[in-house]
């Protein structure tokens, strides 16, 4: 049968190999066997013939001593013995001839004929000794050797029987007295003793020949073993050398066979690689090499077709790239017209800004500078209303430009030093007006782990809570609203804070929680005509979050209320260390009451008698807080003062004060009533129902403490009656303690009339001096003529705008400080001016490029008295 693939040459190559060697370890297994065997007879024969060797010696060496025993026998009482060496002699002559006859001359021995034991006794030896080896293998000539021992053997048998005769006669001869006749038999007893050790000689000499032909006998075995050991290992390594000589013949063939096609293959494609298609391959045979080829000319023809079809393309190509060109052309002019668009965008997104806050700043401003004069209920109620409607204009607006920013790429982060308890407490008093609006408690926790000194920005912080706070009291109508701040995580040079916002509002349906945060979507669109908004506030704050480096979500359930968190990432001020606030011995130990409704409150509010080492205890409602003063007083451990809500079930606060202090022995006890809903009157009434305190939630923890330790009488104040406490009174003895803030010398640069007036009069308000201009020139003409402590410079002004203005004071200023140094080495009165910036535009690099043009600071429009004050002290201070 033809071999059709290079497989199956392969295979019988293998197989044939593994057959010849299959043989080679048969021939092997067959000649070692034989060795073996031919070793193991040699064995099973020479042992048993030495065995017969030693015993037949032994035999011999017992009879030499049985001749000399026999003849000291002297003595008439010593027949007997020689009886019993007759015997032991008969018996060796039994042994010798079993051994030599019996065995190695293979007849029966004529000593057991009369024996009882018989031919039994042979028959056993021969059977142990392995007869049919010993008698078909020994050797002729040890047989002649053992016949001739046997013949002398029985001769000295004669004679040693005739030795024994003569001996039992001179015994007899020597007891009858009859000397002469034993010299005679003496003499021929010599003749038989000699005659006896002649054989014995002979014997001895007949057996040492014996040995020696064994030992030649099995000298030649040995060397016919090793001979046949030599020829089986020969036939081996001939057997070896021809079936690798076949195998590398055979290996010859086929690789010829397989190499001389891919060598013409070979050849081929170089042909190929040199552009030649013409050529095919000529083989023919039916394995994989012909498949190749016939594949490999396939492949050059198909080749052929490509080469043919691909110029045609190319053809097609050049066309093509030439339209591509044209393609080319037009994207880029339309690259370089959407780049010109986006600029116009930031324009124009810079533009809307400054254009609409300025005429807000002007709103607002000049609105709050209304509220400050002689006014009617009716026109404070109207005031109110304007200020309401344009923080609400100025927070859509606010939504509309961060989201054209976050779309644009321009919204970025600030990076600055903040206090972040002074920001969510500052947080916390703006949202705690509009929930005292609705009648909804407000809470504000954050823990006492959180680092205070951060760096990061507090605006968009701000921002986001007030956006999740302000959607949380839109959508409560009772009940509460509470910011929390926790400890996330925490490393030497960063923190991660949680940040939570819950509510116990409507909720939000579970269908709707995932579009939540997309722009411009509400719950539905019933919410949007009852509670208003654009649906952009939640689409923001993620924005932001996701700037801060963190995530928010929300966890809601219908008609029970939601509750908003995110993180956020803040780094740790290097600068500054945290602030230490101590807290005083006295106040240590003392036993508080709290006394509200809200589980939260009275929560945080035990955190912080906690945090200063007070004992405390809670309740409820006013009937449990009452029990518990009197329990207290009964057990001699009465409580220093009661923290009381004014608005607790059942008994309300301002009832359970005046309870308190109707009893003598329970009116020691200081009272502090708290509210989240304060009305004109409540001050003096509840003063003069005994209360010593009255603050307005949320409480900040620094406003609680001062409080205490007021009402206690634990302060240093000169006064011997104490005061009745409030928030301003506390505000008022935090700013005895710091020195008063000298008068400035301001410089406004301010195009718009309006804006000139609200900023002016919030300036004279804080006690500074003004000097107004329109634009930059006639700022630096003013800064020329007087020495200003403070610049506040407008961003866009006509004829020059704030950013030039600023560059050209700072060289007058260098160009002074140089002028200075060369002429005297006195110091330099007139140091650099504070320039903040105040503008209408919040694009992303404003920040940047007002401190990058030397301006030390930075203020957005519209303008806030509280804002304004806080950046001039900043810029003060540094």
């Amino acid at each position: 049968m033809a071999i059709k693939t290079l497989r199956s040459k392969i295979l019988t190559t293998l197989t044939i190999a593994s057959i010849l060697t299959v043989v080679l370890a048969i021939f092997g297994i067959v000649g070692v066997n034989h060795v073996a065997r031919t070793a193991t007879i040699t064995l099973n024969e020479r042992m048993p013939i030495l065995k017969c060797c030693m015993r037949t010696q032994h035999t011999i060496l017992l009879e030499e001593s049985f001749i000399d025993n026999v003849l000291l026998v002297q003595q008439y009482d010593e027949i007997g013995k020689i009886r019993i060496l007759e015997e032991k002699f008969q018996n060796s002559l039994v042994v010798f001839d079993k051994y030599i006859k019996a065995i190695f001359l293979g007849t029966e021995s004529n000593a057991f004929k009369n024996s009882s034991e018989g031919l039994t006794y042979a028959e056993q030896e021969r059977n142990g000794l392995k007869k049919d080896i010993i008698t078909k293998q020994v050797p002729l000539k040890i047989k002649e050797f053992a016949k001739q021992a046997y013949t002398h053997h029985t001769s000295y048998i004669t004679h040693a029987k005739e030795i024994i005769k003569t001996q039992k006669k001179i015994l007899s001869l020597k007891l009858a007295g009859k000397n002469e006749a034993v010299k005679k038999i003496k003499s021929d007893q010599l003749v038989a003793i000699r005659m006896a050790k002649h054989f014995k000689e002979m014997i001895n000499e007949i057996l040492d020949q014996l040995y020696l032909a064994v030992d030649r006998y099995f000298e030649n075995a040995n060397e016919e073993i090793i001979a046949t050991q030599d020829l089986i290992l020969k036939l081996l390594l001939s057997s070896s050398f021809v079936i690798i000589f076949f195998c590398m013949i055979f290996g010859i063939i086929i690789s010829k066979s397989i190499s001389k096609p891919i060598v013409k293959l070979t050849e081929l494609t170089e042909e190929i690689a040199n552009g030649n298609l013409s050529k095919r391959l000529k083989i023919k045979s039916k394995d994989e090499i012909g498949r190749l080829a016939d594949s490999f000319n396939k492949m050059i023809k198909e080749i052929n077709t490509y080469r043919s079809n691909l110029e045609k393309k190319n053809k097609d190509l050049e066309s093509s790239h030439e339209q591509l060109e044209h393609v080319i052309e037009r994207a880029n002019q339309m690259a370089f017209e959407a780049q010109v668009s986006s600029i116009a965008k930031s324009e124009f997104l810079a533009n809307m800004s400054h254009e609409i806050r300025t005429p807000m700043n002007g709103v607002i401003g000049m609105t709050d500078l209304l509220k400050d004069t002689d006014l009617t209920p009716d026109q404070i109620e109207l005031a109110d209303a304007v200020t309401k409607s344009a923080e609400s204009l100025l927070s859509i607006i606010n939504d509309i430009l961060d989201f054209s920013k976050i779309e644009s790429g321009k919204l970025d982060l600030e990076s600055i030093d903040f206090d972040l308890r002074t920001t969510l407490e500052g947080i916390s008093d703006m949202l705690a007006l509009k929930t005292s609006e609705k009648g909804v408690e407000f809470i504000c926790d954050i823990h006492n782990d959180i680092p205070s000194r951060l760096k990061g920005d507090p605006g968009r912080l701000r921002q986001i809570l007030i956006n999740l706070g302000g959607n949380a009291i839109k959508f409560v109508e009772k009940g509460e609203v509470s910011i929390h701040a926790s400890l996330e995580n925490e490393t030497d040079h960063e923190v991660t804070i949680k940040f939570k916002v819950i509510d116990t509002g409507i909720g939000i349906p579970k269908d709707r929680i995932d579009s939540l945060f997309d722009s411009f979507t509400q719950v539905d669109a019933s919410t949007t005509r009852k509670y208003g908004g654009t649906g952009l506030g939640l689409a923001i704050s993620k924005q932001l979050v996701e700037l801060m480096g963190g995530e928010i979500g929300v966890e809601s359930e219908e008609a029970k209320g939601s509750t908003f968190w995110f993180t956020a990432i803040f780094e740790k001020q290097t600068s500054s260390k945290e602030d230490s606030f101590v807290v005083m011995e006295d106040i240590k130990g003392q036993n508080i009451l709290v006394v509200d409704n809200n589980a939260t409150l009275r929560r945080v509010f035990s955190e912080y008698l906690t945090s200063w080492g007070c004992r405390f205890d809670n309740a409820d409602n006013g009937e449990d807080a009452l029990d518990k003063i009197i329990k207290a007083r009964q057990r001699n451990d009465r409580f220093s003062a009661a923290i009381i809500d004014k608005y607790i079930p059942g008994m309300d606060g301002e009832t359970l004060g005046l309870k308190i202090k109707a009893d003598p022995t329970l009116c020691d006890t200081a009272l502090i009533i708290t509210t989240s809903i304060g009305q004109r009157g409540d001050a003096s009434r509840l003063k003069k129902a005994g209360f010593a305190a009255f603050l307005t939630k949320p409480v900040k923890k620094s406003q609680l403490y001062h409080c205490i330790r007021t009402v206690l009488g634990k302060t240093t104040s000169p006064k011997k009656e104490l005061p009745f406490v409030t928030r301003y009174t506390i505000e008022e003895n935090k700013a005895t303690d710091t020195p008063d803030q000298l008068n400035l010398n301001i410089l406004l640069a301010e195009d718009n009339k309006i804006n000139q007036k609200v900023a002016t009069s919030m300036l004279k308000k804080m006690g500074h001096n003004v000097v107004v201009v329109n634009n930059g020139k006639e700022a630096i003409k003013a800064y020329n003529k007087n020495k200003f402590d403070l610049i506040l410079m407008d961003g866009q002004m006509p004829e020059m705008d704030g950013l030039e203005a600023t560059k050209k004071i700072r060289k007058l200023e260098d160009k002074l400080k140089t002028e200075s140094s060369n002429e005297t080495s006195a110091p330099i009165t007139k140091c650099p001016t504070p320039i903040i910036a105040v503008t209408a535009n919040a694009m992303k690099g404003d920040r940047e490029r007002f401190l990058a043009a030397g301006m030390d600071d930075y203020i957005a429009k519209p303008i806030k008295k509280a804002d304004l004050a806080e950046v001039i002290a900043r810029c003060m201070k540094g």
